[in-house]
């Protein structure tokens, strides 16, 4: 039995959602399975997603709280499909709140401001004090009778240092990054997948006496594959270490579960260095945009425009990365702007928050100083 810590990193909300107007946008996304454990380990992965958890409820005094071996998780909300139930099995979309903007429309039902101010004494978190799991359906966990690929992703205590045989697809070194993190155990590992569930596999190279398989090659990804290991779960994370791999006969093999995820408000740009209408600005510089929302970085690409007022000169080259952890936009010149000209960026309309929402066309101009 692993050791429950004295204190949390966070605390996480589980929300049974209420009757609301969502924006009419809807996209389709892929279900994660995962604990409650992972959820506070990796807010920022999970977070604007859906997931599936398995855990157990307990009660103290008028307060609900979902369990499992790591992390202790707020359960607000009426759930009377589950009342009188031990362990659940619940799944919804997990938000990092301080990522969010307290205007966002998918948070009016949850009254998180209140919540905030009554658990941190604050009237909105900073990301990662106040984790959401928006309960769309709960039900009486199922009895797990045998292991699989998504028991022992749901419920990973239960199977720790058994040897288990699972089936599932062959994703390469997380080629789509359907887990957060990897256990760096060697340069073989790779992930497993098969229906909402996924784990890594470690200490023996995916081949055998008919097959090789190559972690960075997508097009292998079609294979799917038998391995037996030992399960292994720490801070967040599952993997087997294998001790056999093959690959799998035809059979019944579980498809991914698709949910239509409901898109949040339009991505605005909320701070830029150099502002808009700077002057003696550093030849030297970067242009740096910050956003309201997490951004899909592609959705970057051929939108971003530059030139001089009042000259035809061409810009130099320039390259920019986008930073999710402060979602951050970075353009970097090749060489120094020239002096006392006038520069304006245009953001096209078009580009993306990670669930899909556009933003509308943004202009930025600042001058430049001496050196």
């Amino acid at each position: 039995m692993r050791r429950r810590p004295t204190m949390m990193p966070a605390l996480l909300a589980l929300a049974w959602l209420a009757a609301s107007a969502p924006p009419a946008v809807a996209q389709a996304t892929l279900q994660k399975a995962a604990t409650v454990e992972a959820l506070v380990a990796f807010p920022g992965f999970f977070h604007d997603e859906p997931v599936v958890v398995r855990a157990a409820i307990a009660f103290d005094g008028d307060t609900t709280w979902l369990e499992d071996s790591e992390a202790r998780v707020l359960w607000a909300g009426e759930a009377a499909e589950v009342l009188g139930e031990t362990v659940v099995e619940t799944s919804g979309t997990f938000w990092d709140v301080g990522r969010l903007e307290a205007g966002d429309p998918r948070l009016a039902p949850h009254q998180l401001a209140q919540l905030s101010q009554t658990l941190l004494g604050k009237p909105w978190p900073a990301p990662g004090e106040l984790l959401l799991l928006a309960a769309e359906r709960s039900v009486p966990a199922p009895p797990q009778i045998a292991p699989s690929l998504r028991a022992i992703a749901l419920d990973p205590d239960r199977y720790v240092g058994h040897s288990v045989s699972v089936t599932g697809r062959f994703r390469g070194r997380n080629l789509y990054a359907d887990l957060p993190l990897a256990p760096a155990q060697g340069l073989s590992d790779f992930v497993l997948q098969a229906g909402d569930a996924a784990l890594w596999v470690t200490g023996r190279e995916p081949r055998g006496d008919d097959f090789t398989l190559h972690v960075d090659f997508r097009p292998d990804t079609s294979r799917w594959l038998d391995v037996t290991g030992r399960v292994r779960y720490a801070g967040g994370l599952v993997w087997l270490e294998a001790s056999r791999i093959g690959l799998a006969r035809a059979a019944a093999r579980p498809e991914p579960v698709v949910i239509e995820r409901t898109q949040g408000p339009a991505p605005e740009v909320i701070f830029s260095a150099p502002v808009q209408g700077d002057i003696d600005v550093e030849r030297a510089t970067r242009i740096r945009l910050q956003f309201s929302r997490d951004m899909d970085a592609a959705s970057f690409e051929n939108r971003i425009h530059l030139a001089y007022l009042g000259t035809d000169s061409p810009m130099p080259a320039f390259t920019f990365e986008y930073r999710g952890g402060n979602r951050v936009l970075e353009v970097r010149f090749a060489e120094p702007l020239p002096a006392f000209t006038t520069v304006r960026l245009e953001l096209a309309a078009g580009f993306a928050a990670a669930d899909g929402a556009l933003g509308e066309a943004w202009q930025l101009s600042f001058s430049l100083g001496a050196s």
